[in-house]
């Protein structure tokens, strides 16, 4: 990604973090997820998403503003090479199957153990003694 300065010169903006699912710089990633964000609640057409909007939104512009400030420049230039290339999607999607995988031997691991065979038994005694129960017509507040 390129940007241009107050003086009109062109300087490549450096990618400041580790993530792989961008090129550019961090803040202009989470910018242009913000700005996703905001427009899918203004969608709702209600007053209160405009208000949300207009809030989130002047959040946003305002980090946006420091980050100009901080780099001294007044636009950004978007590059062919921002794009992730399709090794980086597979590898996203790779990375993504491998979570979803993780997470679902997590909620498993997570799930109560059965109840034990007694309990069970015990179960299916209860609702026998209630269908004979409701066959009498008697309630079991009785027995």
């Amino acid at each position: 990604m390129k940007a241009e300065t107050a003086a009109g010169e062109i300087i490549t903006l450096e990618k400041e973090c580790t993530c792989i699912t961008h090129n550019d710089p961090h803040w202009i990633y989470m910018d242009r997820l913000d700005r996703e964000r905001n427009r899918k609640v203004l969608e709702a057409g209600t007053f209160l998403a405009l208000m949300r909007m207009a809030i989130e939104e002047t959040t946003r512009l305002a980090e946006k503003r420091h980050h100009f400030e901080r780099l001294g420049i007044v636009r950004v230039i978007a590059e062919p090479c921002d794009a992730l290339t399709d090794a980086q999607k597979a590898e996203l999607a790779r990375r993504g199957a491998q979570y979803a995988k993780e997470a679902a031997a997590k909620l498993e691991a997570m799930k109560p153990p059965p109840p034990p065979e007694d309990a069970r038994a015990l179960a299916k005694r209860r609702v026998a003694v209630e269908k004979k129960a409701e066959a009498l017509q008697i309630g079991l507040d009785t027995l």
